[in-house]
């Protein structure tokens, strides 16, 4: 006698619906495993759905690691000029951003070496500062901010603010609520693969903290 064993699925989202329009910077919040990677990927296009449908509007561009489709074996601006070609960039263009992603990560002399002699903090100013370069009208973040210092973050959170200035849709995907509180006018919490709560940040911040006192 043969047993065939079922196969189990676990749905990473469930039942989700959500509109996001321009002016929105939208933390995600939610204890491991909640869905806020797969929500982020879905919305860049990375992910497909298996039920329902996304629908975007306008160009994502995204900032999952500090090194995610960057080449550790290559330069700073050897990723820069790379990058901005797959996002159509202008190459009369191409130079300009190059100089401002140097200026803003603040490489210096490390613009020309391969990025695997990078630190951490250095890796993750020249990802944000490429993500935030482009002319894109969605900014994905999962978690990135960790690996940086103090005037980094403040630097960041000024750049967020300037691109909202251009009417984009933010979404960050974070465990610290200070990061939300910052950088975000509303607030998606996300438990077991659904929608608990959307809307305001003070509120939400609150309640979510509230429920994991005492979660170890």
């Amino acid at each position: 006698m043969v047993v065939r064993k079922r196969k189990s699925y676990i749905a990473s989202l469930d039942n989700i619906s959500l509109t996001l329009k321009p002016g929105d910077s939208v933390g995600v919040i939610g204890l491991n495993g909640s869905g806020k990677s797969t929500l982020l990927r879905l919305a860049s296009g990375i992910y497909a759905p298996d039920e329902g449908k996304v629908f975007i509007e306008g160009a994502p561009s995204t900032l999952f690691t500090s090194t995610v489709g960057l080449s550790v074996e290559e330069s700073a601006i050897r990723n820069i000029r790379d990058g901005s070609m797959l996002m159509n960039v202008a190459t009369s263009e191409i130079d300009n951003i190059i100089t401002e992603v140097i200026e803003f990560a603040e490489l210096g002399r490390f613009a020309h070496l391969p990025m695997r002699t990078y630190s951490a903090g250095m890796r993750a100013r020249m990802g944000f500062g490429l993500a935030t370069s482009l002319e894109t009208d969605i900014l994905l973040i999962d978690e990135v901010f960790g690996t940086g210092d103090i005037a980094f973050y403040r630097k960041a959170q000024n750049r967020i603010s300037d691109r909202m200035k251009d009417a984009s849709i933010v979404m960050i995907a974070t465990h610290s609520s200070a990061i939300i509180k910052d950088f975000c006018n509303k607030v998606l919490w996300l438990d077991k693969g659904q929608v608990k709560a959307f809307g305001d940040v003070k509120s939400i911040i609150e309640e979510f903290n509230h429920s994991v006192e005492g979660i170890v």
